[in-house]
Parts: C-alpha cells; sequence; structure tokens
C-alpha cells in the first residue's frame, strides 16, 4: 500500500448497494479486498462481509446479483484507482484533485 493514500466514502454508480455489493464467493472476494486493497474485515459469515479501511465501511454479499454490474465511487473531481477484483467486483477509490490556481 502507497504511504498517505487515504480511502473516504464511497458511494453507489447506479443502483448498486454499497452495504451489498454482490460477489460470487466470500472468502475469496475478501481475501483479495484484505490482501490488495488494504481492507480489514470488521465481520463475516458464510454469504456476507463487512470490510473497512481508513472513512469506508463496505458489504460484500453473495446475494444472486452479477458482480460485473455493482460499481460504487467518490463523486468529487478526483484522481482515480481502479480495481476489478478476479471476483468481479470493480472498485473506484479516489484523492480530491488539488484546486488549479
Amino acid at each position: 500500500m502507497s504511504e498517505g493514500v487515504y480511502f473516504k466514502p464511497t458511494g453507489p454508480i447506479g443502483d448498486t448497494d454499497t452495504d451489498a455489493l454482490p460477489v460470487k464467493e466470500i472468502g475469496p472476494a475478501v481475501g483479495y479486498d484484505t490482501g490488495c486493497l488494504g481492507f480489514t474485515t470488521v465481520s463475516n459469515d458464510e454469504a456476507t462481509a463487512r470490510l473497512r479501511r481508513d472513512g469506508v465501511e463496505i458489504g460484500l454479499a453473495v446475494n444472486g446479483q452479477a458482480p460485473e454490474q455493482a460499481s460504487c465511487f467518490d463523486g468529487k473531481p478526483c484522481r482515480v484507482f481502479s480495481a476489478e477484483e478476479p471476483f468481479g467486483v470493480c472498485s473506484c477509490s479516489t484523492r480530491p484533485l488539488a484546486q488549479e490556481a
């Protein structure tokens, strides 16, 4: 993880429920989000998980929805880092752009 990168609250794109982002399997999805994106596990069971990093808390769920159709983002002008995990969820993290002089 890069020093100085701070995740801020997230919002949905479209009808995405950021408390139940669809995944095909909980275990591998949690492993990716914690191992690669720096989230920590707040809670999890066989079908759901809550993850936290900095100011962001998201939920994952095996809920029959298509992971490829779920997206979340912070809508202010910013630099964007996006990652599509091998298990289908695409997440975007942002950093506000400095105001131009």
